[in-house]
């Protein structure tokens, strides 16, 4: 009975396996943004049928500013957007950092790009680390 409930334990994990991303996954990519615009900039292209799972990220601004990333389709997630982070308020010479190397939750939907926002045209840079499958 006992090796009954193994095998069919063993094959329930792997099929979740098989069909999902699960929290310990490898980031092993990594988009910079380095920039001055407002509104929304693509920094992960969408492919389709695949998500992006985010592992961490820094973000700072020079400026005053609110800044964040989002998800969406179309030009620089402009159809269906939604937010990924909040949009963190940052003063002039600050940032916020939300590091790690493995996959803990944060994901876009399948077919969604990843894009930085940013409430003004000051200079902003930001990191991501993510995969993508």
């Amino acid at each position: 009975m006992f090796k009954k409930f193994l095998l069919s334990t063993f094959f329930a994990v792997q099929a979740v396996c098989a069909n999902a991303q699960l929290p310990g996954s490898v980031c092993n990519q990594t988009a910079i943004y380095d920039a001055s615009t407002s509104g929304n900039t693509q920094i992960v292209a969408a492919t389709t049928g695949t998500k992006i799972y985010i592992c961490g990220y820094t973000l700072f601004s020079a400026g005053p500013s609110n800044v964040g990333l989002t998800t969406g389709t179309g030009t620089n997630c402009g159809t269906g957007n939604s937010k990924l982070t909040p949009y963190y308020e940052l003063a002039s010479e600050t940032g916020i950092s939300d590091q790690g190397a493995t996959y803990r939750g944060m994901s876009t939907p399948a077919s969604g790009a990843v894009c930085m926002y940013s409430s003004a045209a000051v200079a902003v840079q930001g990191i991501i680390y993510y995969t993508q499958f």
